[in-house]
């Protein structure tokens, strides 16, 4: 073969080695990234851990982390700014994932979330215990399909999964920040859920508000000290 020839085939080797190191070293840190605790496995990718690119790759990965007798209890892709295609194929591999039979955390904020339907799929499992939704792209229909599912979720035997256990334990959910999550989409959770949300005033600016359904309680935050007052005055 010619120089050139030899040559690129050399430039070759060294682009798919390069990348071969690229994705090794890419991979051991996401691994890096999976704690283990007394309660199971903790994932923490927050703070631009995960690029927008490598999430195709980051679930291809996930997907072969599977470990016999070890749940993941704590997921965090918070301040990603991951898109909402990218969020929906994370949400997805977390669904089909068996290590997330015993969730209890879901950590979402500050991402681009806009579609609901596999959030409020999980939320129907019944098994989180926390979900942090704040700071994403949220529409009122969005949100109230979240809460809903919330409120709805039943056993096989038609038990609300809310409150869990004998220590009554609710589902709290984040959602502050949101298109949807105005002083209007408390007033339209009111009407709908009718006697079934409580609004509590707290720290920084944050009304928790309490919705309990059939048998089920559970809590969701909005913004604005004004909906307390705007909710008593109703």
């Amino acid at each position: 073969p010619s120089s050139v020839t030899m040559l690129g085939a050399q430039r070759s080797i060294w682009r798919k080695t390069g990348r071969l190191r690229i994705d090794i070293t890419r991979e051991l840190e996401w691994a890096r990234r999976l704690e283990s605790s007394p309660s199971g496995l903790r994932l923490l990718m927050s703070r631009g851990a995960l690029l927008e690119e490598d999430v195709p790759d980051w679930v291809k990965w996930f997907k072969g982390t599977r470990r016999e007798g070890h749940d993941l209890v704590h997921v965090d892709l918070a301040e990603n700014d991951l898109s909402d295609s990218a969020m929906q194929l994370i949400l997805q591999a977390l669904m089909e994932s068996d290590n997330c039979r015993k969730l209890r955390e879901l950590v979402l904020f500050k991402n681009r979330l806009a579609t609901p339907d596999r959030v409020a799929q999980l939320v129907s499992l019944g098994v989180l215990h926390e979900l942090h939704l704040s700071h994403n792209h949220l529409d009122h229909a969005a949100i109230s399909m979240i809460l809903s599912a919330a409120v709805e979720a039943r056993d096989a035997q038609g038990v609300p999964y809310y409150p869990r256990g004998p220590e009554k334990r609710l589902l709290w959910l984040r959602l502050e920040k949101n298109p949807g999550s105005d002083a209007s989409l408390t007033m339209a959770c009111i009407r709908k859920f009718q006697r079934a949300i409580c609004l509590v005033q707290q720290e920084f600016s944050t009304v928790f508000s309490r919705v309990a359904g059939p048998g089920a309680e559970h809590l969701f935050a909005q913004p604005l000290k004004s909906q307390l007052a705007m909710a008593k005055a109703r």
